[in-house]
């Protein structure tokens, strides 16, 4: 995000859309509920993005596949890791933040959040 000093319409063009009666567009503050971490791993799946601390293990364990069988509209299955700036251009309502312990143990005060999570945005 940027922080913009100026003005996004010079004053000529503010007075235009005041002629013409429409307000002024001003760009909207990006409020995140969670705090933007040092190192995290993307994963893209459908129109979903999954993002993690530390890399989702290779053999799924079982909470993981039922993560992606909830989420996985196109029944394709396949996590594909992005880079983690794809979190700037992603739809918000379309990111999952997992928080894994070492390991990659998913604890149950974890699960549920994000299982609340999910159905707060309503597949």
């Amino acid at each position: 995000m940027t922080d913009r000093t100026t003005p996004l319409f010079n004053k000529s063009q503010q007075n235009a859309l005041a002629a013409i009666g429409l307000p002024l567009w001003h760009e909207r503050s990006i409020n995140v509920d969670v705090p933007p971490r040092q190192h995290e791993h993307c994963y893209r799946l459908s129109s979903w993005l999954i993002v993690t601390d530390s890399p989702l293990p290779v053999n799924r364990p079982q909470w993981l596949n039922d993560l992606v069988h909830t989420l996985d509209q196109e029944n394709s299955g396949a996590l594909a890791e992005t880079a983690a700036s794809t979190i700037e251009n992603w739809p918000k309502e379309r990111i999952i933040y997992l928080a894994l312990e070492s390991g990659n143990v998913f604890p149950a005060a974890a699960k549920r959040e994000t299982w609340n999570q999910i159905v707060s945005r309503s597949l």
